[in-house]
């Protein structure tokens, strides 16, 4: 049995005791993080395995002298889900903001944290109480269901070097007393698989759920299979998988609190519901269009003339970043210049910038350079898809005459409004933009972003989540490799905003999105 230092958030719960009292039972060292250590059982802090760090979520100081001292952490936290004054995003941001830190300054790889029912798996099959739980918790406690969906995007993107596994659990009762663990955990026995699934069920005591976890912790991913149901080898896979994306959320214990006087988590990054919203309002370039592709093809005249040891033309992202930068610069000082204005202007800034001549016949279809970049190959059926269950609409900053060329590169897609830059009078990611946005909306579409009905889609961070973030808009990250540092392109660097955004999806592109979209529209009215 391996050596292990247990680092435990979440233990003074019921749940938490019981594991409390599960790792000291077999001599593990726990070290338990808590904000009010007078909850933990007399007799847990009596025992010498025990040691009890006392600190806030916010206290790094004391976090990291935790966690300085551990070598796995085991997580049940979770806001409580009738809380609605705390802020929706504390637990996600403690994870990616002080805890992942923390464990990567001391060389703690392997974390396992608590979800719920509301992930969902291609493999699971259709329970009465999986959609009704999910609404129930969306609509009477939104403020929590907001703030927990957040959980599975921190892990996901901010936990990219972590060995970390999230499980899925519903109905734990159970007492957390010495006798009702001791005869719980025995008498406790987990499914692990696919919800629906043959011996799924939907309750299994708090001790069984202890006993379990620090089973996983001590054998590790090769062989947590020993002693536990599971009915294929798929599942298996599934559900102890080293987890990196949206398609491979866990179904490790398929199950949800079902008494509220626990601590719930809903842990659902990609699969939270998509179908109360009743329009999708999306950038266009980078998110839609292959911008960046269409930037270095217009930039080539540059290109070509640079010296062979120049980075960017070993590296064209660089200079395309270049570019976007003195775009910036100009929709910021000048917002009612068009775009094609501002592209050409940037061309020229850019090529006296880098000393290198172009003649004007290579300089004079620059204004309606845009108008020619493509759409990416998901973008079109991905959007006919999306067109079947919502109004589709355009916030671009670019001007009426590229936007227009732009529409028949989309076709057959169809968009119900299309608001530019030229039309608004500033560039995004200014107030008035989204302003406008909102205003015509309701006034156009009736549609209405205060009453949930709007979701914004967008590649770029700087552009579109920030404010999105800024104005209370919520939206879909589709990151075309930009959750990677080598993918930033000009959609801004995840790294550096991270604190600036708070997408609840994150999908790879508009097809994948639009497949997810489809799947839970399918799900909704079979």
């Amino acid at each position: 049995m391996p050596s292990l230092t247990v680092l435990v958030l979440g233990g003074t719960g019921p749940a938490g005791i019981c594991l409390l009292r599960e790792l000291v039972h077999r001599k593990h060292k726990v070290v338990a993080y808590a904000r009010s250590p007078q909850k933990v059982p007399e007799d847990l802090v009596s025992d010498p395995s025990l040691e009890i760090v006392k600190g806030e979520l916010s206290d790094k100081a004391a976090l990291d002298r935790a966690v300085a001292k551990v070598n796995i952490v085991i997580s049940l936290l979770g806001p409580l889900i009738s809380d609605r004054t705390t802020p929706p995003n504390s637990i996600p941001d403690f994870y990616k903001n002080s805890l992942f830190p923390a464990m990567r300054r001391h060389g703690v790889k392997r974390i396992f944290a608590m979800g719920t029912l509301t992930i969902t798996q291609k493999e699971d099959s259709w329970t009465m109480l999986q959609p009704t739980i999910n609404l129930m918790v969306r609509t009477v406690f939104s403020n929590a269901y907001r703030g927990i969906t957040s959980i599975g995007k921190a892990f996901e993107i901010d936990a990219k070097d972590l060995d970390w596994t999230i499980f899925r659990i519903s109905a734990i009762p159970g007492g957390s007393d010495k006798e009702s663990w001791a005869k719980d955990r025995e008498d406790g026995k987990p499914f692990v698989g696919y919800v629906g699934q043959k011996g799924y069920t939907y309750s299994f005591p708090r001790g069984a759920l202890a006993r379990w976890l620090v089973d996983a912790a001590e054998s590790g991913l090769q062989d947590w299979y020993l002693g536990l149901e599971i009915d294929n080898e798929s599942a298996f896979k599934w559900s102890y998988g080293r987890l990196r994306s949206a398609e491979t959320f866990p179904n490790i214990v398929t199950h949800i609190h079902s008494s509220l006087a626990i601590q719930p988590i809903i842990l659902d990054m990609s699969y939270p519901d998509l179908t109360t919203f009743k329009a999708l309002s999306f950038d266009c370039y980078g998110t839609l269009i292959d911008q960046e592709s269409g930037m270095i093809r217009g930039l080539q005249p540059i290109i070509r003339r640079l010296p062979s040891e120049s980075d960017y033309k070993k590296n064209p992202v660089l200079l395309i970043q270049r570019f976007h930068e003195l775009t910036q610069v100009l929709e910021e000082g000048e917002p009612t210049l068009r775009y094609g204005n501002i592209v050409s202007r940037s061309f020229k800034s850019l090529a006296n910038e880098l000393n290198v001549s172009v003649p004007e016949e290579e300089m004079s279809h620059l204004e309606s350079l845009p108008g020619t970049w493509l759409p990416f190959p998901d973008t079109i059926p991905g959007l006919q898809i999306l067109k079947k269950h919502y109004k589709l609409i355009i916030l671009t900053n670019m001007d009426n005459v590229n936007a227009s060329s732009t529409l028949k590169h989309l076709q057959p897609a169809e968009f119900d409004k299309v608001y530019t830059a030229e039309d608004i009078g500033s560039y995004k990611p200014a107030k008035a933009n989204f302003d406008y946005l909102f205003d015509h909306l309701r006034s156009d579409l009736h549609v209405d972003k205060d009453r949930g009905e709007l979701l914004h889609v967008a590649r770029s961070l700087t552009a579109d989540h920030v404010p999105a973030k800024r104005f209370g808009l919520r939206s879909v990250w589709i990151s075309r490799g930009g959750e990677k540092k080598e993918g930033t392109g000009v959609g801004g660097d995840y790294e550096r905003l991270r604190e600036n955004v708070a997408f609840e999806w994150r999908f790879d592109s508009i097809g994948k999105f639009a497949e997810e979209v489809e799947r839970q529209f399918g799900e909704k009215t079979a």
